[in-house]
């Protein structure tokens, strides 16, 4: 009797720290929002594999490779800034749904041209180029509602749960792509018509998407009420950072361990060929063990995220990803690249889902599409890092320019607590007067609003 009631007591404590991690999703709109996240998070994996797939099957050149990435990736520095300018004069909602419409036309468009046979490299340069914009446009505002969608406290649960659809599609998105492409087109059509049919497949994750955002009754009304330039939306939002030396540290927090420690991630490719013969089952191995580590870091951050210190966490977090990098490096061992490539992704989406929700939290809400847009734009210079460290791959050896990432990353971060010692301060984030943005202009005073309530948010 005994055992089956201490039984029954570790499986309700199981139940409820579950029930924990996933607590955000009783929110409805943010339910919504999260499969349409899934959907699309999905649609762009597999777009990404099949693309790649296509035009190194067509060029075989990795230099081609190069330039479809910087097509997709360039436009979320440029044009990012734009998107939080329009999240503050369109509605929320609207930007929302016309994002995976237009992504779906253009899988439809792609897909069609492929089938027809008419298809050249400078489509893909083109197609990802409008992809990528329309990620730019779309993600400051995606990113902005969530405070509207959730209460305060549960908006690290709610960033972490977003932060996981991303993780798990780089998961699921790359093996259901392989599984598509290998076991269900490859055996009866050609190359070229498979991946004109995984397009397709594609065009259906970004229509489901569509539906998902369309039950949101969230609407999310314009915040600007006298029209401004957006040339005076860019220099508030300039000097709204300038103000505030802890959303200065935020800012450098997600950008320096993104350029160094995600443009490491992108050499996965040349890792695996110089320490383990280029083996497209050991790759497949090291990039799913990367994705499952993102995965469990960002699940448990949306569990135990809501702690007393998250400023001392996020650098915690910071110094393993160098950590992990440096003895990613170092690894020579199969088994144990898998192990460090699990805890490289656990750290950083660790990371990245605490410094987000923190920054959503610190921010002043009018001010909170263009702050997101500044971040979509620091995260689209992640390509930058990818030049330098190509450069040291190439001339002096990969574990070299591994390692001087992991130096790098380390020396940004301490120069991030010299800047902004107050990032280290931040407690929660909100309800923390240790993290009011001291600024020039007369304090706002800030509401949190309740989601909309109805029985399926109770």
């Amino acid at each position: 009797m005994t055992s089956a009631l201490s039984l029954s007591q570790r499986l309700a404590k199981v139940g409820t720290s579950v029930a924990r991690t996933f607590e955000s999703l009783a929110y409805r709109d943010f339910r919504l929002l999260w499969f349409a996240s899934l959907a699309s998070s999905l649609a762009i994996q597999i777009q990404i594999y099949a693309r790649g797939w296509l035009i190194y099957d067509i060029t075989d050149s990795s230099v081609a490779l190069t330039w479809v990435m910087l097509s997709f990736w360039i436009p979320s520095s440029v044009f990012s800034f734009f998107g939080g300018a329009l999240a503050d004069r369109m509605r929320k909602k609207t930007i929302m749904v016309f994002a995976p419409i237009a992504s779906m036309l253009s899988a439809l468009t792609f897909g069609t041209l492929i089938l027809i046979g008419d298809v050249h490299f400078w489509y893909f340069i083109v197609f990802g180029f409008f992809n990528g914009t329309i990620l730019a446009l779309s993600m400051p505002t995606r990113t902005a509602v969530m405070p509207d969608l959730v209460a305060p406290r549960h908006l690290t649960n709610a960033l972490s749960l977003s932060g996981s659809t991303f993780n798990l599609s780089r998961v699921v998105g790359i093996a259901l792509g392989g599984l598509l492409l290998s076991s269900v087109f490859l055996p009866f059509f050609s190359p070229a018509i498979s991946v004109g049919l995984l397009f397709l497949c594609i065009a259906t994750l970004y229509g489901t998407s569509i539906i998902g955002t369309s039950l949101i009754h969230y609407q999310g009304n314009p915040t600007r009420i006298h029209k401004k330039s957006l040339a005076r939306d860019f220099w508030e939002g300039v000097a709204y950072v300038r103000n505030s030396r802890i959303v200065v540290g935020l800012l450098l927090m997600g950008l320096i361990p993104t350029m160094f420690g995600f443009s490491a991630q992108f050499l996965l490719p040349a890792f695996n060929g110089e320490l383990f013969d280029g083996k497209s089952e050991t790759l497949s191995g090291l990039l799913v063990a990367l994705g499952v580590g993102a995965v469990l870091g960002s699940l448990t951050i949306a569990r135990y995220g809501e702690i007393d210190k998250k400023g001392r966490l996020m650098y915690f977090l910071a110094l393993l990803w160098a950590f992990f990098l440096a003895l990613l490096a170092l690894s020579t061992n199969y088994w144990a690249a898998l192990v460090v490539l699990a805890l490289v992704g656990a750290s950083s989406a660790g990371l990245s889902s605490l410094n987000m929700s923190v920054l959503q939290l610190i921010v002043s809400a009018k001010m909170r599409s263009r702050i997101m847009a500044i971040t979509w734009a620091c995260f689209g210079l992640m390509p930058i890092g990818m030049i330098p460290l190509g450069f040291l791959a190439e001339k002096i050896g990969l574990q070299t320019a591994y390692l001087s990432c992991s130096g790098l990353m380390f020396l940004g971060i301490v120069c991030t607590h010299v800047v902004a010692p107050e990032v280290a301060k931040i407690r929660r984030g909100h309800k923390d007067h240790s993290t009011v943005v001291r600024s020039s202009q007369p304090p706002e005073e800030e509401d949190w609003p309740e989601p909309l309530t109805t029985p399926t948010t109770k």
